[in-house]
């Protein structure tokens, strides 16, 4: 095998790693019963309103996300942006497969905090592993750069925004629809907090090293 394949092939291994990793923290978050992350709130509120599975809903608004990027990017967007797509099926498959798979249900709030840790952990990583491969972007994070480069601000701050308005969504319809919070709480709160601080954590001591693996350094 040649040095380029060799880096090809790491390349994808470890952006399907970071893929599957992601999967199982968002899966993990939505057993606890403490709410999810925050680009996956509102699709778990609406399956919860209209009695779809968690995974189809989190197909829906991720097509909904690409095409939001395409009228923000206007004539600048670029059809490679539609792989985000297949990205998605692969996401909301594995979602529908992980599901019932981790039968996993805790009575005590501190077990369940300490699964939304551990969800924390496999999400935090597996994000970082998808963006420092440079491949093809979840649709939510698609969407947070094509609005920071439309707005010309700073993507962390972008982040921020994002993340408040999906909450902000997600907390509407649960009171409208179930008179309670259930897609938010304080496990959404420590997706804010921890997942930035774990993909940092990740950056700063194996980035590189991914990266170069890769053939990206």
């Amino acid at each position: 095998m040649t040095r380029i394949k060799r880096q090809t092939l790491f390349r994808a291994l470890i952006y399907t790693a970071g893929l599957l990793m992601l999967t199982v923290g968002v899966t993990l978050s939505t057993k606890t019963g403490l709410g999810v992350y925050p680009p996956e709130s509102i699709p778990y509120a609406l399956s919860i309103v209209f009695g779809w599975k968690f995974s189809n809903m989190v197909l829906v608004m991720y097509a909904v996300y690409v095409g939001l990027q395409f009228i923000i990017k206007g004539k600048h967007h670029q059809w490679k942006d539609l792989l985000q797509i297949p990205v998605s099926l692969a996401f909301s498959a594995l979602l529908g497969w992980l599901g019932p798979l981790i039968p996993l249900h805790f009575e005590l709030l501190w077990q369940n905090i300490a699964m939304m840790a551990v969800s924390v952990l496999f999400t935090g990583f597996g994000f970082a592993l998808m963006v420092n491969m440079d491949v093809v972007p979840n649709p939510p994070d698609g969407l947070t750069y094509a609005v920071s480069e439309a707005l010309g601000k700073d993507l962390g701050f972008i982040k921020n925004i994002q993340d408040i308005v999906c909450v902000a969504a997600a907390a509407a319809i649960d009171l409208l629809t179930c008179g309670t919070l259930a897609s938010v709480g304080i496990g959404t709160v420590m997706a804010v907090l921890l997942i930035g601080r774990m993909v940092a954590l990740v950056n700063r001591t194996l980035r590189e090293k991914l990266r170069a693996l890769a053939g990206l350094a």
